[in-house]
Order: C-alpha cells, then sequence, then structure tokens
C-alpha cells in the first residue's frame, strides 16, 4: 500500500510539473505573438509616415521641436499600457496604439537614413542585423543554464546611465556619437536576455501584455541604434 501511495503521489506531481510546463509554454506563445503583432503594427506607422508628409512632419515636429513633450509621452504611454494590462482587449488596443505611436516616431531616422546614404539599404541591412542579433541572445537566454533574471538592477543602473548621457548628448551635440550607440546595444542586450528569461520564469499568466511591451522595447531601441552605427560608417 505504502508503494501505491507512492506511486500515486509522484504521478500527480508529474501531472502537475507538466500542467505547469504546458501553461507557461503557452504564455510564452502568447507573448511572442504579441510581439510579433506590434512589430508589424509599427512598420505599418513607419509606412504610412513615409508615405504621408503631414504624418512625417508631426513626427520630425515632436522630436526636434517638442522633445520634452515626446519623453513625457514615452513615460506617459509605457505606464498607461502597464495600467491597462490587466484590462481584456482595451489592453492589446492600448499596446498596439503604443507600437503604432512609436512606429511613426522611429520613422524619421529611417528617412534620415535613406537620405544620408541615398537608399533605404542601409535600413535593411540595420534591421537584418537587429534581427540576427536579437534572436541569437533570445535562442541563448532559451539554452542556457544562467540566470539573467539576477540582472535587474543592474540594467537598471545602466539604464539610468544610459538616458542620462542621452540627455547630455541632446544638451552638447553628441547624441549621435558612436560610442553612446554601442553602450546602448551593449545594456539592450542584456535587457533581451533578462527580458526573455523574465518571460521563461518570473512573468505570470496575466502578464503576457507587459511581456510583450518589454521585448517590442527591447527590439526596437536595439535597431535605433544599430541604424546609427551604419549611419556613421556612411
Amino acid at each position: 500500500m505504502w508503494d501505491e501511495e507512492v506511486m500515486h503521489g509522484t504521478a500527480g506531481r508529474t501531472a502537475t510539473i507538466h500542467a505547469a510546463a504546458e501553461e507557461r509554454l503557452a504564455f510564452v506563445r502568447r507573448v511572442y505573438s504579441i510581439f510579433l503583432g506590434s512589430l508589424l503594427v509599427a512598420g505599418f506607422g513607419v509606412y504610412e509616415a513615409l508615405t504621408n508628409d503631414a504624418v512625417m512632419r508631426f513626427a520630425f515636429g515632436l522630436l526636434n521641436t517638442h522633445w520634452l513633450l515626446y519623453i513625457g509621452i514615452v513615460f506617459g504611454s509605457v505606464w498607461l499600457v502597464q495600467a491597462l494590462s490587466l484590462k481584456p482587449t482595451i489592453n492589446i488596443i492600448a499596446f498596439y496604439a503604443f507600437a503604432l505611436f512609436f512606429g511613426i516616431v522611429t520613422s524619421p531616422l529611417i528617412y534620415l537614413a535613406a537620405q544620408q546614404t541615398g537608399g533605404y539599404e542601409v535600413v535593411w541591412h540595420a534591421g537584418s542585423l537587429t534581427v540576427l542579433v536579437f534572436g541569437g541572445l533570445t535562442v541563448y537566454a532559451f539554452t542556457t543554464r544562467r540566470d539573467f533574471t539576477l540582472w535587474g538592477s543592474m540594467l537598471f543602473t545602466g539604464l539610468i546611465v544610459a538616458f542620462g548621457f542621452s540627455m547630455l548628448g541632446i544638451f552638447f551635440g553628441f547624441a549621435g556619437n558612436p560610442g553612446l550607440s554601442l553602450l546602448w546595444i551593449l545594456l539592450i542586450s542584456g535587457y533581451v536576455l533578462y527580458d526573455t528569461q523574465m518571460i521563461l520564469r518570473r512573468y505570470s499568466p496575466e502578464q503576457a501584455i507587459p511581456a510583450a511591451m518589454a521585448l517590442f522595447i527591447d527590439f526596437l531601441v536595439l535597431f535605433q541604434r544599430i541604424l546609427f552605427l551604419f549611419m556613421r560608417r556612411r
């Protein structure tokens, strides 16, 4: 009888572990499907800006003339998406509106890159490298035994430092410095590892939107900074 109880207990624990693994896998699939959707929405925003002069003027004006307002919108929109993340339907609408906005405000950089280099080839190169770097880091985070979820405090400190240097760059004219772009690329590469493992291990099943937003921000900033570097090489 004791052996049967042990066997039933072991089977029960195995079933529980299997169910938990299936639930986590379903969550990961949902996060990445939402994330991929956000990239498509952002791409649509870029296309609209590049083909619509009024939208492009809005984006340029926000970044060049009203950049403090832009920074406020960035932090405010992140907070809003987080606040709405547990409200069904409206959470996905808010997140995709967030992605659309950031696609639009990324379009001036893409436009300038094309103008400076004589075409969009440099944009495709930067996008391809972004996919390779992001994808490689994602695979590594999925397969390694290292625990990157412990990097949170270190990465946050790095984020404050990078943001501080970026603000100084705006005031003193070195915002496009290659060294600053490299700093951001290293920082965001760390965040890709961290955010990927947080999705695998720490996020609750209700946090699909914040998880997808973290990946979206990682990808977007990585692309922007890689594109900055490619522009500086020309």
